[in-house]
């Protein structure tokens, strides 16, 4: 099992509030010998969950569960080449089909699936053309209907990639952003997680830690970026109009995503840390500052035009902003060296902004959650122990975890078995 070490940091829970949670339920598929990985979670409008996962290199699954956790369908599906190691493993939903891209890492490829969403009735499965360097990918649905692959091997912010695909995943285009200008002052973080880009879903199952640069598709347009650049292509691939960080008033961008019905971008101006809210034309709208220290930005999430983000540097510092870009409020993450962060996600919902955490100590694994509304005022917290996660998904207010658990034995203080079952639990508050 690889796991992403991100440091000597971890939530202290004690000022967090655990009334208002309720277990809603936790489903497990085990595959042979209880051999199984989820690695993404996807929820409808209509409260139906799906997991994908793994079970061995020929075989991966896709299960869907309704609203109160009872199986519908399940689907094992044959092929060749899957890891749970995979660092791209996306599943998106459009009008009853769902499509899931799996990243085949020992062949530096991805293959494409669609299935019923009903059934589970595989639709299509196909490996994508012009995807044998889509490390750490995944797949975006656009307006137009059409397939957007990103990837980035690129672990210094220099170039961008995006690869457009029709429905059935034939090869339309594919266009490269490559543009690199060293700024003077850069103290945001060069490693950057994956933002968010599931529409009403948070997660896609990526690893935290890895550099994407991923692309935001919004409004029919497709935005490009790198440190020093954001650009707009067309459904076609056509270059409509491009904007550069030092017009923005940035030394570098280092995060964009879609923020209601606009663009925002985060980014630094020497020792400060700035949100810029952008039109569909990358005209700016407003400009911000949200904090005097030397920080770095972390992970983000947008949703109907709030945003939470993560600003990392001497401390923790978890802001809300607001549909312009302005700190509504900033909460201070208290930190605790007693235990390794595995993985850590920040995800918002229309009146929320959640903290999520897996941590690993004395060789046990445990993911814990929080969620701030109103002022930073922690409402909820509740932990999971011995589920180790791969994808987090807010959807009303409920907060799903996909990932593998096992049974951990107090006596001998060890798992029982490796941590490779697949899991999906599903929280809900009041």
């Amino acid at each position: 099992m690889k796991k992403t070490l991100r440091g000597a940091i971890i939530l202290t829970a004690g000022f967090a509030v655990a009334a208002c949670v309720k277990q809603a339920w936790q489903v497990t598929y085990p595959g042979p010998e209880n051999y199984s990985t989820g690695s993404s979670v996807l929820v409808a409008e209509n409260g139906t969950s799906y997991m994908a996962g793994v079970i061995d290199a020929q075989t991966i699954f896709v299960a869907a569960y309704n609203a109160n956790g009872q199986k519908l369908w399940d689907r094992k599906i044959s092929g060749s080449g899957f890891s749970a190691r995979s660092l791209g493993h996306a599943l998106s939903l459009d009008n009853g089909t769902l499509y899931l891209s799996w990243d085949k890492a020992l062949f530096m490829g991805v293959t494409l699936f669609k299935l019923n969403a009903a059934t589970g009735e595989v639709l299509l499965q196909r490996d994508l053309e012009n995807s044998a360097l889509t490390l750490g990918s995944n797949v975006q649905l656009g307006e137009d209907h059409q397939i957007y692959l990103n990837y980035a091997l690129d672990l210094f912010q220099t170039s961008s990639h995006v690869v457009a695909y029709s429905a059935d995943g034939e090869f339309l285009w594919q266009h490269n952003l490559n543009t690199y200008t060293q700024p003077q002052e850069n103290n945001l973080q060069q490693y950057q997680p994956r933002a968010a880009a599931m529409g009403e879903n948070s997660s896609s199952g990526e690893y935290a830690g890895l550099n994407q640069n991923s692309p935001v598709v919004q409004g029919g347009f497709v935005f490009l970026y790198t440190g020093d650049t954001i650009t707009a292509l067309d459904s076609q691939g056509n270059v409509v109009v491009s904007q550069s960080a030092a017009n923005l008033g940035l030394n570098s961008i280092a995060r964009l995503i879609a923020h209601g019905n606009k663009l925002l971008a985060l980014g630094s101006t020497g020792n400060t840390i700035n949100s810029v809210v952008l039109d569909l034309n990358l005209t700016e709208l407003s400009h911000n500052t949200l904090s005097t220290e030397s920080v770095e930005v972390g992970q983000s999430d947008s949703k109907k035009g709030n945003a939470c983000i993560m600003l990392v540097g001497s401390a923790y510092q978890l802001t809300e902003l607001d549909a312009n870009g302005a700190p509504l409020w900033t909460r201070t993450i208290e930190n605790s060296d007693s235990s390794t962060i595995e993985r850590e996600e920040v995800l918002a919902d229309q009146a929320a902004c959640y903290y999520s955490t897996t941590t690993s100590k004395d060789g046990r694994i445990t993911t814990q959650a929080d969620r701030y509304n109103g002022p930073g005022e922690a409402t909820d917290h509740f932990s999971l122990p011995d589920l180790l996660t791969t994808g987090i998904v807010v959807q009303g207010k409920s907060i799903y975890h996909v990932g593998m658990t096992s049974s951990y034995n107090e006596e001998t203080q060890q798992y029982d078995d490796p941590i490779t079952t697949a899991v999906l639990d599903k929280k809900s508050h009041k």
